[in-house]
């Protein structure tokens, strides 16, 4: 999903959703705090219904999956819409399948995209126990309506189509992990586009080298003609449409990926830019979790690893890297098991933002092109050609960030700097040195 007006970022927290705002001031010495918006409860909202497990957002619209709630039987599952108007949100609408039914699970992953939102319910059985589905629902004058029921073409018991979701304007992909092409839980993902309201499937995606057990599709992210998709274990790709065929572009892995980090376990696209979590990995102890960025070069396309991203007080079984967003220079990640003030394991989201004039502190090291802020930090300031870069500095301990290179290509060196951690409802200030 593309987040429109990406100055500020928008995160939503599991279990309840919530809505913080976070400034991304690009003039240090302002300040940039992370401040709470709003906090959403479903209208009927009753134990056990995981409302808040899967949210999407997009300009004022925002919806929430609750895959368990009860309303057509056991865990058929719901979403709800809400809307922001005057600053205030209110809820719009309960959305649930023409054809619900217990244990599908509808709601399970959501996405939203203007006035269309991308449901699945990943455990539907109309081709056989958990081969899963999604369904589109359209906006006109505040109302929500079924517009189709997405199913493969060539569904199959246990699939789990509806695994992950994503929705661009008239192109939806759809994820289903358990696909068996090439194998027992080879996965695969799906396109599907709009013509005069009728949506088609216009392709079935898989990996080059697929295998069994790669779980191909478990996480989906769509920007114009551009999809990435993610396995559960240590590969994402990239595919790009020319006319009606999508092809693959690219393999993207870490270039200190490990079977066991559950690289692509969550995937984000935005333009030529792409992060993807890898929420076992073990650079901060056992599961704390990162992620990584990649850019795509102009010209003839080649995907780049640019960053790895370590929250500032990531540590053992945190899962940083579960869910990722980007829109811009903005990314944030989500860590489901990060301990706070909210306690044990309550979980927080990081942003982090992408500035060629920003300043930054990781574990020990500070980056910057200006040496003013380098010395802001005590710092050792070296430049080299069109680049520089500052170290043995004495940084706070909430910042936290790794060098990239400009995407531009200009030679300069520069950083992904964290705005904030939100944790439970209080924002940081690390924008000034």
């Amino acid at each position: 999903m593309r987040l429109q007006e990406f100055r500020r970022a928008w995160v939503m927290a599991t279990a309840l959703a919530t809505v913080w705002t976070i400034c991304v001031d690009a003039t240090r010495g302002q300040g940039c705090d992370v401040t709470q918006e709003a906090k959403f409860v479903a209208s009927d909202s009753g134990p056990g219904d995981l409302f808040g497990n899967w949210v999407s957002l997009d300009g004022d619209s925002m919806i929430v999956g609750a895959p368990l709630d009860n309303d057509a039987g056991t865990d058929s599952g719901s979403a709800y819409v809400f809307v922001r108007s005057g600053g205030v949100w209110t809820q719009e609408a309960k959305i649930t399948a023409n054809d619900a039914a217990a244990n599908d699970q509808f709601g399970y992953r959501v996405a939203i995209s203007g006035d269309t939102v991308l449901v699945g319910a990943v455990q539907d059985g109309d081709a056989g126990m958990n081969s899963g589905s999604a369904y589109v629902f359209v906006r006109a004058d505040g109302s929500w309506t079924q517009q189709q029921k997405l199913t493969a073409s060539d569904a199959a018991a246990a699939d789990t189509f509806g695994i992950s979701v994503a929705v661009d304007g008239d192109t939806a992909v759809v994820g289903a992990y358990n696909h068996g092409h090439a194998g027992m839980y080879a996965g695969a993902a799906y396109v599907f586009v709009r013509s005069a309201g009728v949506w088609t499937q216009q392709a079935e995606l898989n990996a080059v080298d697929a295998q069994p057990n790669q779980r191909f599709g478990r996480s989906v992210s769509i920007n114009g003609g551009t999809v990435a998709v993610g396995t559960y274990g240590e590969s994402a790709y990239i595919f790009v449409r020319s006319g009606t065929t999508w092809m693959q572009e690219t393999k993207l892995v870490a270039a200190d990926g490990q079977s066991s980090d559950s690289f692509g376990v969550s995937v984000a696209i935005d333009g030529d830019a792409v992060v993807i979590g890898a929420f076992s990995d073990q650079d901060a102890g056992f599961s704390a979790g990162s992620a990584y960025a990649f850019v795509r070069s102009t010209g003839v396309p080649v995907w780049t690893q640019q960053g790895k991203l370590i929250g500032a007080d990531t540590s053992a079984n945190d899962g940083f890297g579960i869910s990722v967003t980007i829109s811009g220079d903005t990314a944030v990640v989500g860590a489901i098991r990060n301990d706070n003030t909210g306690g044990s394991d309550a979980g927080s989201a990081y942003a982090f933002e992408l500035d060629c004039e920003g300043a930054c502190c990781v574990r020990g090291a500070c980056a910057n092109v200006r040496q003013v802020a380098c010395d802001a930090y005590d710092g050792v300031y070296f430049s080299f050609g069109s680049g520089a870069f500052c170290n043995d500095v004495t940084c706070p301990s909430i910042c936290g960030a790794d060098i990239i290179p400009c995407p531009s290509g200009d030679g300069v060196v520069d950083i992904f700097d964290i705005l904030g951690v939100l944790d439970g409802f209080e924002g940081e200030d690390c924008c000034t040195p």
